[in-house]
């Protein structure tokens, strides 16, 4: 079974559009097995490419307590493309479809193959491969922290080290705050360079300040 990737909700619609202008049975169909949420985005983009409704039977999960999947069909009504929707499964199980082409979700239960009938079925997904991509990114930035001195990155011991110079009793070589100080300092992570040398020039005119009303 070929998987199909779309960006969004739009480029998928225009290929539902596509497959059903290209069959050539006038009494042909497609249909997309969704779960509800994917089904509210698929009839919103074909409404907007202009089809009219034949039935729509599609309810909030919440309130109707069905968690299962929809089948969005799009047929010729009156020799107009006209959209369909209603439960895919029932008190007894699936429901039986033979479209002329089907589309499925990946989310959706394997079990719903069994119960699709068609000499072409494919397997979509929309939008999914960006968003594990900002996962990854996210997942680097929280568990990955980088530090950096003069505009080069380095280790967070050599980074604690560097500041020692300015504060030795505040910062041993683990990065600990030392036992015998009544100071903290908070380092941050991700710096560029001019954050670094700014947090560095301001750590040092402090402890120069410091200096002088105790002498």
């Amino acid at each position: 079974m070929e998987r199909l990737e779309f960006e969004n909700y739009e480029k998928f619609a225009c290929k539902i559009a596509e497959t059903f202008n290209s069959l050539e049975d006038e009494f042909g169909d497609v249909s997309i097995i969704v779960k509800y949420e994917e089904a509210k985005e698929i009839i919103r983009e074909l409404l907007c490419l202009g089809y009219d409704i034949a039935s729509i039977n599609i309810h909030d999960e919440f309130w109707e307590n069905y968690y299962d999947e929809y089948i969005v069909s799009v047929s010729n009504v009156n020799d107009s493309p006209s959209i369909w929707c209603e439960k895919f499964k029932r008190e007894t199980g699936y429901i039986n479809d033979n479209p002329s082409v089907a589309y499925v979700m990946d989310n959706c239960s394997s079990a719903i193959f069994k119960h699709i009938d068609s000499e072409e079925i494919y397997e979509v997904c929309v939008g999914e491969n960006d968003l594990d991509e900002d996962s990854d990114n996210d997942e680097k930035t929280e568990t990955e922290p980088s530090y950096m001195v003069n505009g080069k990155p380095v280790d967070k011991k050599t980074f604690n080290k560097c500041v020692s110079q300015f504060a030795p009793d505040l910062v041993d070589d683990k990065g600990n705050q030392s036992g015998n100080s009544d100071y903290s300092i908070s380092v941050k992570c991700n710096l560029d360079a001019d954050e670094a040398l700014k947090i560095i020039a301001d750590m040092e005119c402090r402890m120069t300040h410091m200096n002088d009303m105790f002498r």
